[in-house]
């Protein structure tokens, strides 16, 4: 009797070994390779848009936001001074817009973003690598030109102003006026100011 259950248990044995090693891998090879797919899928997509962000301007984060941002006569807009690359534009502001996003003009020259224009000194089909930023147009309500909103100025009193911090009046029209040292053309609609461009001054 002992000798039987002996054999028997041998038998169950190698029944239940045959099963692990035969036929259970063939049960969860098929959830387990879906389950490894999903997860490398998963790490692929992460890791590339970790080195996409990385490779254009180190992440979305680090770029400078255009809302209310300050135009400074002979400086510069925002984080970008007059003198800076194309590079060093794309740094801090991330890649330029497509040309349509500005309706006139030639672009070649320009870096374009949301209401802003950055032109520089050199160009091909675009600003070449060793330019420098030599100018700036501003179409946005929010920037701010000496501490108020663009749409905050009235015509007669950005003259004013203008005159008062010593600029130059140039050219007066209906609807412009330019000024020079540093360089700076105003444009306006119904009497308040709607845009503005700003220029390095010459030997700078």
């Amino acid at each position: 009797m002992a000798e039987v259950a002996h054999i028997l248990l041998i038998g169950v044995s190698a029944v239940l070994t045959g099963f692990v090693l035969l036929v259970l891998p063939c049960l969860i090879a098929r959830p387990v390779a879906r389950w490894l797919t999903k997860r490398w899928v998963a790490w692929r997509g992460t890791d590339q848009h970790r080195r996409h962000t990385h490779n254009t301007t180190e992440g979305i984060e680090a770029r400078w936001p255009l809302t209310g941002v300050a135009v400074e006569p002979g400086v510069g807009v925002g984080p970008v001074q007059f003198g800076a690359s194309p590079h060093q534009v794309e740094d801090a502001l991330g890649p330029s817009l497509g040309y349509e996003a500005w309706d006139d003009g030639n672009l070649n020259d320009s870096l374009i973003y949301d209401g802003v224009r950055l032109r520089f000194d050199r160009c091909g089909a675009r600003p070449s690598p060793r330019s420098r930023l030599c100018g700036a147009e501003v179409r946005r309500a929010d920037a701010v030109l000496f501490g108020r909103p663009l749409t905050d100025w009235s015509e007669n009193e950005l003259v004013a102003e203008l005159t008062r911090r010593d600029f130059r009046h140039e050219v007066s029209a209906p609807g412009y006026a330019e000024f020079s040292v540093p360089y700076l053309a105003a444009r306006f609609e119904a009497g308040r100011l709607i845009g503005i461009e700003i220029a390095q001054e010459s030997g700078n």
